[in-house]
């Protein structure tokens, strides 16, 4: 077996291995609010730090059956960052699948005096 065709047989194997149904959130916030407030906040969130001072990614293993699980989720954290963020800061949410496709995905954005994240795309896929 050729070195091409070892690899190509292992992309296969990891494409039919089942993933984990993954709940993606992304914020883009000047500044962003404190880590451990966070952490504190969403417990159920793993909170990645990027090297952007301006972003942060929370990913939650959850599996969900339907998109208005999703949208009721990301509305709930939205909620939570709502008070602890500036005007202008933006959420994107995507829901991947158990075999890793991102099933449901839409962005939010705080505007002008909104003291709430509204809806500014969105896309079923």
């Amino acid at each position: 077996m050729s070195e091409l065709d070892e690899v190509l047989r292992n992309l296969d194997e990891v494409e039919q291995k089942p993933h984990d149904a993954l709940v993606r959130l992304y914020l883009v916030s000047n500044p962003r609010p404190p880590v451990a407030d966070l952490g504190h906040l969403l417990a159920e969130y793993e909170v990645f730090v990027p090297r952007s001072q301006d972003d942060l990614a929370f990913i939650r293993k959850v599996a969900l059956e339907s998109e208005e699980q999703f949208r009721a989720e990301c509305q709930r954290v939205a909620g939570i960052l709502a008070p602890l963020v500036p005007k202008g800061s933006h959420l994107g949410c995507r829901y991947d699948d158990v075999k890793g496709k991102t099933s449901f995905q839409f962005e939010l954005q705080k505007t002008g005096e909104s003291r709430e994240f509204l809806v500014t795309d969105q896309q079923s896929h």
